[in-house]
Parts: structure tokens; C-alpha cells; sequence
């Protein structure tokens, strides 16, 4: 972070030792006779639920005495425009400008989901615009005396027929990648279907690479960490260069064994993280990706009472069965956590990286024909399930929100 030229801001990164803040909490900016702050906020979880090592040392969670700051902010600053800039996901985005309404915007990222027309929570302007560069989202504002008068939001498609490539960046680009081109447009397989990841419940790319963990491993089940990056892969050769964008962590694989009450424990527990009342508790926006396993669920249901059916294979999950399991290794995790299953036993190393796995599993099986297979299902949602946000907000029946329309992911 320190390379880059544009300011930094985030309220709640500390140094776990100290209690130091890494960054600026927030930037004031003054443009056109309009003085604009610019708060900033990251997921409160991403320091326990990301790699450890990749985020050894900080401490995300604190987030105590956020509205007390921006109150001073505001007293301090007196700016026309306060706006909160976050990587929280869009149904905490949502609780955050019920929680604090000096914000009189809220520009939201981490879930990739569109809205279409902005969520109003009082008088604060709630959007997030989609997610791979599918989307620009354009929110012009009036400013008179110091309040919004009036705005318009809409998401600009980004694409080729409307829009010249910039030719500057395209040959930076190509500078950068030219090292490894050779290796970028190898191809590795062949589909007769694009792959795709923008499904809250399933989705073909994950479908693919979880049963390519679970050959590997030999086991029953597979689990794939749920990357929510990746453009669609288009009908045709699958490339190296695709591979890097399905899964741009090249992790180590391990195998072991757990119970089935263990994996009735951990279904649940991922249940709520996606379906929870509580927006402070989600997190992510997906659930998990199996393979030789089926989910069906539901989603409205109390916490740990969401499981209807599990069966592994053709039968139904024996709780005290001991099943074998695959998955990739998060960097810094104990031996016996995978895919965040934790207390994993015999766990060991499988020969290979996702990426050669996935390379083998590819020349074997291709052309693949990848699908959703109702791997994961829920009694009260539809069969696709593109918005979190949208699936939860009835529950929450919250006064004085209007609803945008919350759709997630790319047009297929």
C-alpha cells in the first residue's frame, strides 16, 4: 500500500501489538466550492477470516466509536458531503447507514452485487455496482447549502461496442505480461459451457474446481475455498491465463478426515455466515462449493436449524460416519483447519497446487461440460440465487428503507 500515490483510508486496520491505526481513518476533499469526506471502513472480519499469514499482526475488528468519529468529523471538517467508502459487503453497508445517518452516502464494495436503483436508508443513498469492471456506477449529486437536493445514479455496462480500448494502458499491460505470455496463453483444457461464478448457492467454475480437488485427493468430499473473482471463461480453450483469474492463489492441497458431525457443525456454521439476521455477521455473500456432497436448506430458518438434507454421495450424512475430505491449504493455518473445517484429522499434503491439479484434472476430463447441478439448494429461495442482500432484506422489515434492485454478478 505504501507504493501507491492515491491516499489510503481505513477506520478500523490496527496493529494488533499497539493498537496503532495503519492508515488514515478518513480524507477531506475540496473541490468546485464542495467539501467532501471520505471515510473509510474495511470488513470487520477480514482478520479472522482471511489467511493467517496474510494478515498476521492486524486486527480488523475494531469498529467501536465510528459514529462518535464521524460526528467529530463533521463538527471539525464541516463538510458539505460525508461518504462512506467501504469493503463490507452490501447488506452491512445498508446497517451501517441505519446506524449512522451522517452519512449521506455510502459507496459499497465486497459482495459484487449491482443495484440498479440506489437503496435509500432515511435520507442516506446507499449503491454497489457489480464486480469485474462489468460495471461503472455514475452517482451525480446536487449540493445546496450543504444537504443533497437532488441525484441520479446508474450503472454504465461496460462494454466493447461502447467503449475504444485505451490504447496507453493496453501497452502497459502487455509490457507487464510479456515475461510470461508463452505461459499465459498455453491452453490447458477445452469447455462446451462458459464457466461461470456470480451464484450465491452454486456456481459452474467452483463446481469444476471442487471435483478437481476431490480426484486429486481421492476422498468423498471436495471443497473449494469459493474465490468470488473471475470473469466468466468463454466456450473454448481454457488458457493459463484463466486459471490465474479462477484461483489467483496458487495454494497447496491437503486431504484428512472429519466426522459427520463435524461437517453438520460447519455447514450450519456457513449457513449463517450467508443467511444471517444479524448483517454484522455475514460475511462474504456465498456459501460453500462441494463436491460428492448436496446441500439442500434453509435459509430463513433459526441459526443451526437451517440443514434439511445432506448426503454425500447417495446416502445421507451419518453424523458419526468419518468421511475424507480435500481442499486447498490456506497460507499460515494450523494442519488441521480445511477450508475453515476446523479439527481435521490425519490431515497431510496432496502431491501437486490447485493449479497443477486442476491442470491434470482438465486434460483428462475435456472438453468439460460445467453446469450448476443443484449441488446446493434451498426449500425457500429460488433455484438461482444472484443477491444476498436481496434474498435478506424482508427479513429484516426495517422502516423507512427503499428497496433498490440488488442483482450480483455479470450478464451471462
Amino acid at each position: 500500500m505504501a507504493e501507491l500515490s492515491e491516499k489510503v483510508i481505513c477506520f478500523n486496520f490496527h496493529e494488533k501489538s499497539t493498537g496503532k491505526r495503519l492508515f488514515a481513518p478518513a480524507a477531506v476533499l475540496e473541490k468546485g466550492g464542495v467539501k467532501i469526506a471520505f471515510v473509510g471502513l474495511t470488513d470487520p472480519s477480514t482478520t479472522t477470516r482471511q489467511a493467517p499469514a496474510e494478515v498476521e499482526g492486524l486486527d480488523s475488528t475494531r469498529i467501536d466509536g465510528l459514529r462518535q468519529f464521524v460526528q467529530d468529523l463533521k463538527k471539525k471538517e464541516k463538510p458539505d458531503l460525508v461518504v462512506l467508502v467501504d469493503h463490507t459487503g452490501l447488506a452491512p453497508s445498508v446497517q451501517f447507514a441505519r446506524n449512522i445517518p451522517e452519512f449521506d452516502v455510502v459507496l459499497s464494495g465486497h459482495t459484487h452485487e449491482r443495484v440498479y436503483k440506489p437503496i435509500l436508508v432515511g435520507k442516506t443513498i446507499v449503491v454497489e455496482p457489480g464486480s469485474m469492471g462489468s460495471f461503472i456506477g455514475q452517482l451525480d449529486l446536487t449540493i445546496a447549502d450543504g444537504k443533497i437536493n437532488s441525484y441520479q445514479y446508474q450503472l454504465i455496462g461496460v462494454e466493447a461496442s461502447r467503449f475504444k480500448e485505451n490504447r496507453d494502458l493496453k501497452s502497459m499491460i502487455e509490457h507487464s505480461e510479456a515475461p510470461f505470455a508463452e505461459r499465459l496463453h498455453e491452453v490447458v483444457g477445452q469447455t462446451t459451457e462458459p464457466l461461470l461464478r456470480y451464484d450465491v448457492l452454486e456456481s459452474s467454475m467452483d463446481n469444476v474446481i471442487a471435483d478437481a480437488v476431490r480426484e486429486a485427493a481421492h476422498s468423498d468430499i471436495g471443497f473449494t475455498n469459493g474465490f468470488r473473482f473471475s470473469p466468466p471463461v468463454a466456450v473454448g480453450p481454457i488458457t493459463e491465463a484463466d486459471l490465474w483469474n479462477m484461483l489467483p492463489l496458487d495454494a497447496r492441497l491437503k486431504s484428512g478426515k472429519a466426522t459427520g458431525q463435524q461437517l453438520h457443525k460447519y455447514l450450519e456454521n456457513e449457513m449463517e455466515l450467508v443467511f444471517s439476521k444479524d448483517p454484522f455477521t455475514l460475511s462474504g455473500g456465498w456459501g460453500p462449493r462441494p463436491s460428492g456432497m448436496t446441500v439442500l436448506f434453509a435459509a430463513h430458518a433459526s441459526p443451526s436449524q437451517r440443514l434439511k438434507a445432506v448426503k454425500i454421495g447417495e446416502a445421507d450424512l451419518d453424523l458419526n460416519h468419518v468421511y475424507t475430505i480435500g481442499g486447498c491449504e490456506r497460507d499460515g493455518e494450523p494442519m488441521d483447519v480445511i477450508c475453515r473445517l476446523q479439527g481435521v484429522q490425519d490431515a497431510t499434503y496432496i502431491p501437486g497446487s490447485i493449479h497443477t491439479v486442476l491442470k491434470s484434472y482438465l486434460k483428462a476430463h475435456s472438453p468439460i461440460t460445467p453446469r450448476r447441478e443443484g449441488r446446493v439448494r434451498a426449500t425457500d429461495l429460488p433455484p438461482v440465487v444472484w443477491s444476498q442482500y436481496g434474498t435478506l432484506q424482508k427479513l429484516w422489515k426495517i422502516p423507512g428503507d427503499a428497496a433498490g434492485v440488488a442483482v450480483s454478478g455479470h450478464r451471462n
